[in-house]
C-alpha cells in the first residue's frame, strides 16, 4: 500500500502576511507591492479549514477570513483587489471572486475546528448568500460552498435556497453528439461544473441532474485524457476539433513521463 506524504501549507504560509495571501510571487518570494485578491482569500480559507494537521492552518484561516470581512462590500458584493498600498482598486465586483469567497466561507463554517473561524465564516456566508450569477463557474463555486454548509447544517435556509437556484443556473450537456460541453470552448476549471452539478443534485435528490453531471464528467474525462494520463486544457482554452490548442497545452503533450 502506497503511503503518500501529507500536503503542506508551508508555501502558502510564506505567501501570507497579516493582511492576506499575496496575489503574486517570484518563485517563493511574495511580491507584496502587487497586492491581494479576494478570490485567493476564498481559496486559502477553504484549504486551511480542511488541512488542520498543519500548524499553519489556524493562522491562515484567520487571516483569510479577516480579509474576506474587509473585502465584503454589501449584500453579495465583494471588492476584488487590495493594492500593496492598502487601498482598494476600482475594479468592478467579480462574480468569480464572490463565488470563491462563498466556497471558502461555506467550507470553513462546516469544517473549521476553531470556533471563532467557524462562527465568523457562517455570519459572513449568511450576509452574502443572496449571490447569484449567470456565469457557470461563479455559481458553481458558490453552490459547493452551500453544499458544504448543508452537510453540517442541513436546515440552513440561505444555503438551501442557493443550492436550489444554482441547480437551475448550472448548465447541462449540449445535445450535440460530438461536443457535449455547454460552452463553445473549454477554458479553466472545467471539472468544477460537473462537480457542482453532481453535488447540488445529490442534495436535491434529483436523478436527472445526476445524469447530466455524469454525462458532462465522462465527456470531459474523454477529452482531457491522453492514454493513461491527463492533459488538462489551459486557461487559453480550445474549441471543438482541437484546432485551438494553445502553446502550453501543445507542449504538455510532449513532456516525457517521470519514471
Amino acid at each position: 500500500m502506497t503511503c503518500w506524504p501529507r500536503p503542506s501549507l508551508r508555501h502558502l504560509a510564506q505567501l501570507t502576511d497579516e493582511v492576506g495571501i499575496v496575489e503574486h510571487a517570484r518563485l517563493d518570494k511574495p511580491r507584496r507591492e502587487l497586492g491581494y485578491c479576494t478570490d485567493d482569500a476564498g481559496r486559502l480559507l477553504a484549504v486551511a479549514s480542511k488541512m488542520t494537521h498543519s500548524r499553519d492552518a489556524r493562522r491562515l484561516a484567520t487571516v483569510a477570513l479577516a480579509f474576506l470581512r474587509r473585502a465584503h462590500d454589501h449584500g453579495a458584493s465583494f471588492r476584488l483587489h487590495l493594492g500593496g498600498n492598502g487601498r482598494w482598486s476600482d475594479d468592478p465586483p467579480s462574480d468569480d471572486a464572490a463565488g470563491r469567497a462563498l466556497l471558502g466561507l461555506g467550507t470553513a463554517a462546516s469544517a473549521a475546528p476553531w470556533p471563532e473561524v467557524r462562527s465568523g465564516a457562517l455570519d459572513l456566508f449568511e450576509a452574502a448568500s443572496g449571490f447569484r450569477s449567470a456565469h457557470p463557474r461563479a455559481i458553481a463555486y458558490a453552490a459547493l460552498g452551500a453544499v458544504a454548509l448543508l452537510g453540517a447544517m442541513p436546515g440552513h435556509e440561505g444555503a438551501r435556497r442557493l443550492v436550489d437556484d444554482a441547480a437551475n443556473l448550472l448548465p447541462g450537456p449540449s445535445p450535440e453528439a460530438l461536443w457535449r460541453w455547454p460552452e463553445p470552448r473549454l477554458t479553466y476549471a472545467n471539472a468544477l461544473i460537473p462537480e457542482a452539478c453532481l453535488a447540488t443534485a445529490a442534495v436535491l435528490g434529483d436523478r436527472r441532474r445526476v445524469g447530466d453531471g455524469l454525462a458532462l464528467l465522462y465527456w470531459l474525462i474523454g477529452e482531457e485524457r491522453r492514454g493513461d494520463r491527463f492533459s488538462f486544457v489551459p486557461v487559453g482554452g480550445r474549441a471543438e476539433g482541437r484546432q485551438n490548442l494553445d502553446q502550453g497545452s501543445e507542449l504538455a503533450r510532449h513532456v516525457p513521463r517521470r519514471p
